[in-house]
Order: structure tokens, then sequence, then C-alpha cells
């Protein structure tokens, strides 16, 4: 199931610094949860979800993914003009963060990681989330 935003913090901090001995430059985008992991407070920037909100992809068959990790699109520009995909209910979801959780949204810091990646949730749900915030 891959690495749980409860470990990620400790794991990008060691791999960032064994870039830094080796001289690779280090550059971490996933988004995280605020609670678990702040990217800005170890100086490696802000990463909020952008999926249809500055990041998008296309498949080759035509079809708007919020972002490149996502398998299911938004609209088809095969089918669809690009302002109907971009005003879509489907894409305003994420644009406008409602996939995220309440606890996100009522939290300070949302404006910052956006309540992290919604495929995240989506897969491990949000038992993680509800420790961490306790």
């Amino acid at each position: 199931m891959g690495v749980a935003y409860s470990e990620t913090g400790d794991i990008v901090l060691r791999i960032r610094e064994a870039a830094r001995r080796a001289g690779v430059r280090f550059l971490w985008y996933s988004p995280t949860p605020l609670c678990m992991f702040n990217p800005i407070a170890h100086g490696l920037g802000n990463k909020g979800c952008a999926a249809c909100d500055g990041l998008l992809s296309v498949s080759p068959s035509g079809d708007v993914l919020p972002c490149s990790s996502f398998d299911k699109g938004v609209g088809n520009l095969l089918t669809d003009d690009f302002r109907s995909v971009w005003w879509s209910e489907r894409a305003e979801y994420y644009k406008q963060k409602r996939y995220a959780h309440a606890l996100c949204r009522d939290c300070p810091d949302f404006v910052f990681c956006d309540g992290a990646c919604p495929l995240y949730w989506d897969t491990r749900g949000h038992d993680e989330l509800l420790a961490a915030c306790q």
C-alpha cells in the first residue's frame, strides 16, 4: 500500500540528507497533510494538492486527468471543448478541494496542504488523519 503519511517525514528527511551527502539536488513534490509532516518547516516548500489547480494531464485517449496519478478523467478533449471540461462539476470538485475531510477543511493550515492527496485518502481511508488530529 505504500508509505503512510505518518511515516513520510522521517523518510523524506533521511533521503534529503543522503542526497545532500551525494551531491544530488533533492526535490520533494508530493502533497502531505501538514498535521503529519510539514515540508515548509523543513525548507522543502509548500506541497498542496494541485489536481485541476495548476496541474492537468491529458491521456493519449484525450481524457483530462486531474493529475498524472489519476486514471479517471474530468472530461475528454476529443469529445468536449476545453472550457466545458475545465468548468465541469467534476473539475470543480478538485479545484475547490471538495474531496478534503472536514477536519482538513476546518484546519488553519488547509490553505497550504489542501487536505493532501485525494487518491491517498481514497486508498487508505481517514483513520490515520483522525489519529493525528486527536
